[in-house]
């Protein structure tokens, strides 16, 4: 027969294992995404939640790259296409889309929309690859190739936020 154990011991158990894999895993772990035909790796600290597209309510004036506004639980959101803010191409329609909802404590109330959600990687087992810095992209960090031979982009959404680029949604200034 199993060891039996109480609610208590076992709520302990777990939160040690929660604690403990929080705390050696959160820097190493990027959240992997494609954007248009490219792969980004995003730090895990600067998204708040990743959920499916809702319904997007466009701005008139604005960038094409800028999606609109939409409610998520009834907060506005504004919407950025990233695809079309980096690359000029904006994401195609499909069921696999998601919206990145940035940590408020970079920018409230912000959701980046990106093709597809690639999962978890960890930056420690990636090859780095040598890059030429873009000093017009200070958001671009350094590029990796994983073991299928697949080249990742770190995105640094903190210094994406802050450039007067992403931040001036209107046609007109």
């Amino acid at each position: 027969m199993a060891k039996r154990i109480s609610l208590r011991e076992f709520q302990e158990r777990v939160s040690q294992r929660l604690q403990s894999a929080t705390a050696g895993q959160v820097s190493l772990s990027s959240l992997g995404v494609r954007v248009g035909q490219q792969h980004y790796l995003i730090d895990l600290t600067q998204v708040s939640e990743v959920i499916s597209v809702p319904p997007i309510l466009p701005v008139a004036l604005t960038h094409d790259w800028y999606r609109g506004l939409t409610n998520i639980r009834g907060t506005l959101y504004s919407v950025t296409d990233l695809a079309h803010f980096l690359h000029g191409t904006p994401v195609q329609p499909r069921p696999a889309n998601r919206l990145l909802l940035i940590q408020p404590r970079l920018l409230d109330n912000a959701a980046l929309m990106v093709d597809q959600i690639i999962g978890l990687r960890q930056v420690g087992v990636l090859q780095p690859l040598a890059t030429d810095e873009d000093a017009n992209s200070p958001w671009f960090g350094t590029r990796f190739v994983d073991e299928q031979q697949t080249v990742w982009q770190q995105l640094h959404l903190a210094q994406l936020i802050r450039q007067p680029e992403f931040l001036q949604v209107s046609r007109f200034q």
